[in-house]
């Protein structure tokens, strides 16, 4: 197999180094010039000098490589919007299952309630708001909009603080 592999290699090292006078170029101006009658094929052919199949073809490719050519900066737009949109749907579900753990509250949003406002003092209002932001961070089980307008939050969710009107 070794001697095969031998064999095989010095027979293309021979053709190739024979055959290399055949596989040079041309000059223009030797192959047109040669007996092939008028230069018109030559005039044709190399009028226009970008007018090239190969320069053409290196040219698209560089431009795809280096990010330009046919959509590619709508593909780039698409492709961020669409991971913009793919991780929204993935907070956004584990958001939601984040607060599925957050305690049941006793009272239903515009449900009347009364709220104490110290030295046993008690308004009655109405729940406005479940889970409200009283402060960045701090959120409160009830925001309730009192009988006179005020709106307050219940800091906690027990008979101390409001119970059903």
């Amino acid at each position: 197999m070794k001697r095969k592999a031998i064999l095989i290699a010095a027979t293309l090292v021979a053709t190739a180094a024979f055959s290399g006078q055949y596989t040079l170029a041309q000059p223009q101006d030797d192959y047109y010039s040669g007996g092939y009658g008028d230069n018109n094929y030559q005039q044709d052919y190399f009028a226009d000098p970008n007018d090239n199949l190969y320069a053409n073809y290196a040219a698209r490719q560089q431009d795809k490589a280096v990010g330009g050519g046919r959509f590619g900066w709508t593909k780039l737009l698409i492709a961020g919007i669409s991971g913009y949109v793919a991780g929204a749907k993935i907070h956004t579900a584990r958001l939601t299952k984040n607060n599925t753990n957050m305690p049941k509250l006793r009272f239903k949003r515009n449900q009347r309630v009364v709220c104490h406002m110290g030295s046993n003092q008690w308004s009655k209002g109405t729940v406005a708001k479940l889970w409200a932001e009283q402060e960045k961070g701090y959120w409160v089980p009830y925001q309730v909009k009192l009988d006179d307008g005020k709106m307050i939050f219940a800091p906690t969710d027990n008979d101390m603080t409001i119970r059903a009107a």
